[in-house]
């Protein structure tokens, strides 16, 4: 039976790749074989066979067929792998063939392919071309448009159209009345020629507009058709156009060919896209030195003024003869050209005269490093107090102070007849005070009223200039920076790297570096720190200290000068990081305990200070620091520190300098005395205090000290002028800043005051009024009307008032634009105060403005902040 098996077996395996007919008869040719015996009919216990499912078919037969089918299915599954696996080959030989194709060129790709195929390639590369051209100009003019734009510009076509000016006879423009049927149209003053100019400028900025959207629409129109899948695209179709005409029916070639076409697309791309992309950037680097030399041109040119450009004509109008000389200053062009040529000056008779010119900014950046333009250097002597103006004020903006002005309503109703001042440093209330009927009928009154407000028309106080020095700001901004300069001498251009290089001299200093992990750790157990707010009060009690120019005035007044007896000025070296805290805590901590009567607060005060000092971080390129000694720069307390310690200073030296020293009057850390020995003697008694403070002599005899030049008179009295340093730019609010008119007025009038305080004598304080009133006008002030407001001034200071009242006010508080009338605002707030004084009978209800962000604020300036 096994060599049965086994024979059956080979014959099917003889037979594997023939069908199930075949393994049939071969079962049917081994069983009719002579060699094969007959199956018994009956088993071995000799009873009959029962018959099978298969009819004739016996048991062994069924096995057989069993075993056939099982081949013939691992048959079937070896020959779908042995497919699989060739197909893989293929497509993998596929692959390497495309890759090893990827970086040709298109013209490379076309080798090997028919002639006459290679035609619709061709043609495909031509017509991609000019789609590309096309693109690309389409490009340039859009980017064209939005320049004018953005700067509010007409095309030339549009603009000439805008400027076409109608011919209209002047009887006509004398007597011409409005045809529209608007019943609100005003007749009175009628234009009919700035009505037609309107309606032009109108209908071209509505052109413009319809052509710069067309325009977007046609560069993205075109940028999807320069893409790769759409060019793709399009030469597969051309293959299926050409394969359908020349009845090409070999599937295998077309993908073979198909394949080709998108490597032709992908490498035509990548050759023709980046050309295209450079020369437009090289033509727009074109464009902006074009402009940039133009920029320059003009700039220079609204930097002459008119003598200088007509002073090369002004030599032939000079008169030989006349015996006055004339006199022109070093810097001028006529100067320039005559300088050098002694015979010509002697012939005119010229004189050239040297004359300070007037300062906008400091620029200390180097010349080789980066040279500044002069246009950026006109921008930034606007100086950081400059604010831009806004855009249009809506009715929302004007409405928005309503709610605040409310909440200052409630509590004036709720407590009347309080008008003292009430401390800023206090807790924040969510105490609500109760509804008045009055208030919300004022407010909504109010409401109603100022929804009417209508912007008034204002030009923009920016330039074309100023727009051009913000660009080339930002563009510099990683390798310059605007900086204010020691004390309010105006701004300065540095180099960034060597603002961060003086940053980091000064953090070396006093500061440790810290990680986040122990910045959370020390702010953890600190967190209950507070600020000594208490310090203020201890002020009086330090009589040898000043805390303004006004002080010191009164105190130098009576003052007479003994024999002997010279003004010296001192100056301590780097104050504030050099003070030994020890030193400090172990001076200040018992004149605090003293200085208040109960122990328990002038302990917790002194604790308070501790925990400030010790809470000092600061952050700087990403990078912490922590303040481990001095005293912090920048603390809101620091300068009641520093005086409360230097105090004990001062009364140190009184003891030490005896008779010598007749006065000491301190600033911080700037010292005036009146003293008659040696000024070497003075500084060594001075630095025997303690050896972490350093002196260093800044004047002596005439010493400039604040704002005053103090000098002792020969009847030994104190003789005072105002001090005007030399590097000083006066780089006051200018004229044109959207700015308040108070802010204005209060600027020209302090200005004048100071003048007057400033100066004993009569000739000092006019030749101060002078250069106050040349530095108005450099700065854009109309000196008439400063005269106006000095002599209202003066007027209203002879009359005597008595003294007014103290009275609580309310503000509503509006963001200033140029665009807002002050009065018209006034007028609606006074227009229901008798419905408001129902209500709040004592209240004077005024407006306070809020001004924009400054020329400079939060860009350039900003370098290390305070976190704790």
């Amino acid at each position: 039976m096994s060599d049965l098996l086994s024979h059956g077996l080979l014959a099917s395996a003889g037979v594997a790749g023939a069908s199930s007919a075949q393994c049939g008869s071969g079962i049917a040719a081994f069983r009719d074989s002579p060699r094969t015996p007959a199956p018994s009919r009956s088993t071995a216990a000799g009873r009959e066979r029962a018959p099978s499912l298969e009819g004739s078919r016996n048991g062994v037969e069924m096995l057989l067929l069993e075993q056939n089918q099982l081949l013939m299915k691992q048959v079937a599954l070896l020959q779908s792998q042995v497919q699989s696996s060739q197909a893989r080959s293929e497509a993998m030989s596929v692959q390497e063939v495309a890759q090893s194709k990827l970086f040709q060129s298109h013209t490379q790709l076309l080798e090997g392919v028919d002639p006459a195929l290679q035609k619709v390639f061709l043609d495909f590369e031509k017509e991609a071309k000019h789609v590309f051209e096309a693109w690309e100009t389409q490009k340039k003019l859009f980017e064209k448009y939005s320049k004018l734009n953005e700067e509010g510009r007409l095309h030339n076509h549009l603009q000439a159209e805008a400027d076409y000016k109608w011919q209209w006879t002047k009887l006509y423009l004398a007597k011409a009345q409005p045809v529209s049927d608007d019943q609100d149209m005003v007749e009175d003053g009628y234009n009919v020629a700035e009505d037609w100019a309107r309606m032009r400028r109108r209908h071209a900025e509505e052109c413009f507009e319809l052509i710069c959207k067309h325009q977007k629409q046609c560069v993205a129109l075109y940028e999807q058709e320069v893409s790769l899948a759409v060019l793709q695209q399009k030469l597969t179709d051309r293959l299926d156009a050409w394969f359908a005409e020349q009845a090409f029916d070999d599937l295998e070639v077309q993908r073979v060919l198909k394949q080709r076409a998108c490597q032709f697309v992908q490498s035509f791309v990548r050759a023709t896209r980046p050309n295209i992309q450079t020369r437009m950037a090289k033509d727009k680097e074109q464009q902006q030195k074009r402009e940039q030399v133009l920029l320059e041109a003009k700039s220079k040119w609204e930097e002459m003024d008119v003598k200088d450009v007509l002073s090369p004509a002004f030599l032939e109008l000079l008169d030989a003869k006349q015996k006055r000389s004339c006199k022109i200053k070093e810097d001028s062009a006529l100067a320039f050209l005559v300088k050098d040529n002694e015979e010509l000056c002697r012939r005119h008779n010229v004189k050239i005269v040297s004359k300070a010119a007037y300062k906008g900014v400091h620029d200390l950046v180097p010349s080789d490093v980066l040279c500044v333009p002069k246009f950026v250097l006109l921008h930034v002597a606007r100086s950081g107090k400059f604010i831009p103006t806004r855009k249009a004020t809506n009715v929302k903006g004007i409405l928005a102070g309503l709610d605040a002005l409310k909440r200052q309503l409630l509590p004036c109703r709720v407590f009347q007849g309080t008008a003292a001042c009430v401390s800023k440093c206090r807790l924040k209330s969510t105490w609500q005070p109760p509804g008045s009927a009055g208030v919300d009928a004022f407010v909504r009154l109010l409401s109603h009223e100022l929804t009417q407000f209508e912007p008034k028309t204002f030009k923009s106080n920016q330039s074309w200039f100023d727009r051009k020095a913000k660009a080339w700001l930002r563009q510099h901004a990683n390798l310059i920076a605007v900086v204010d300069c020691d004390k309010g001498l105006g701004d300065c251009l540095v180099l960034r790297s060597w603002l961060v290089e003086q940053v980091q001299l000064q953090l070396a200093q006093g500061y440790v570096q810290l990680s986040p992990v122990e910045l959370q750790k020390k702010v953890a157990e600190l967190k209950f720190g507070a600020d000594a707010m208490r310090l203020g009060p201890l002020m009086p009690q330090l009589d040898s200290v000043i805390v303004s120019s006004d002080q010191l005035l009164q105190q130098l007044k009576p003052l007479r000068c003994d024999a002997a007896m010279r003004f010296v000025t001192l100056d301590i070296v780097n104050l504030y990081p050099s003070v030994d805290r020890k030193h400090l805590m172990s001076i200040v901590g018992p004149f605090v305990r003293q200085s208040f009567d109960h122990s328990a607060l002038g302990d917790f005060i002194v604790k308070a200070l501790e925990l400030v000092l010790e809470a000092c971080v600061v952050s700087f390129q990403g990078l912490l620091f922590e303040a481990q000694d001095g005293i912090p720069t920048g603390l809101s307390v620091a300068g009641i520190l520093a005086n409360i310690y230097l105090w004990h200073f001062d009364r140190y030296m009184s003891q030490m300098c005896g008779c010598d020293l007749q006065i000491l009057r301190r600033y911080i850390d700037d010292l005036l005395l009146l003293w008659a020995g040696d000024v070497q003697s003075l500084v060594e008694k001075a630095e025997g205090w303690h050896p972490s403070l350093k002196f260093q002599v800044s004047g002596e005899m005439e010493v400039p000290f604040l704002d005053f030049h103090l000098s002792i008179l020969p009847n030994r009295r104190v003789h005072w002028k105002l001090f005007e340093k030399p590097q000083n730019l006066y780089l006051y609010v200018p004229a044109f800043s959207n700015h308040p008119a108070s802010t204005f007025a209060s600027l020209q009038l302090g200005g004048a005051i100071r003048c007057e305080r400033r100066n004993r004598l009569f000739s000092d304080y006019a030749a101060s009024i002078r250069s106050f009133r040349r530095r108005l006008k450099d700065r854009g002030f109309d000196l008439a009307g400063f005269d106006r407001l000095l002599a209202r001034y003066r007027a209203k200071r002879m009359r005597r008032h008595a003294a007014p009242g103290l009275v609580r006010k309310a503000f509503l508080k509006l963001p200033y634009n140029k665009d807002i009338s002050a009065s018209w605002v006034s007028q609606k707030l006074r227009q229901f105060e008798p419905l408001l004084r129902q209500s709040v009978p004592a209240l004077k209800l005024t407006t306070s403005w809020s001004v924009g962000r400054s020329l400079f604020q939060s860009r350039y300036k900003q370098v290390w902040k305070f976190l704790v």
